[in-house]
């Protein structure tokens, strides 16, 4: 996904931005790709590709207790992302800089709740961050 700003007159402005950007990439990871990321994860180490009524039940609780652990780092994505919209900060560079404190607020979560985290977990909640960040627009275009 490319700039989506708009060129007038040589100026280069944004639209809107999407209020509930950050929530959606939040809730998207949580209960959706990172679900789907650690069944792949999981089938590819035990040779199992088989979905159980557990794996599903699963996921619930995985996005429950995820959101928990990660609302700080939620908090951080959300005024990060205020900030940078209000500084009309073009689209790709608020991906980046999101995903990159998204990344590391993961890695430093793991670490806080174990000394020892599975990092191919931690990756996988790091995946699905960069993932979920590409699905959704950051700005709309203005109508003028």
């Amino acid at each position: 996904m490319g700039n989506q700003s708009l060129h007038i007159d040589g100026h280069s402005m944004h639209g809107e931005a999407h209020p509930l950007y950050p929530m959606k990439v939040w809730l998207t990871a949580l209960f959706l790709v990172a679900p789907f990321c650690l069944w792949l994860k999981n089938s590819i180490h035990y040779g199992d590709f088989r979905i159980s009524l557990d794996d599903l039940s699963f996921v619930f609780l995985l996005g429950v207790v995820g959101s928990i652990l990660s609302l700080p780092v939620y908090g951080i994505l959300f005024l990060t992302f205020r900030l940078l919209t209000r500084k009309n900060v073009s689209t790709a560079h608020i991906r980046w800089i999101l995903d990159i404190l998204c990344v590391l607020g993961i890695f430093v979560t793991f670490k806080l709740i174990d000394e020892t985290p599975d990092m191919v977990t931690a990756l996988c909640y790091s995946f699905s961050v960069i993932i979920a960040s590409l699905l959704y627009k950051i700005y709309t275009p203005s109508s003028q």
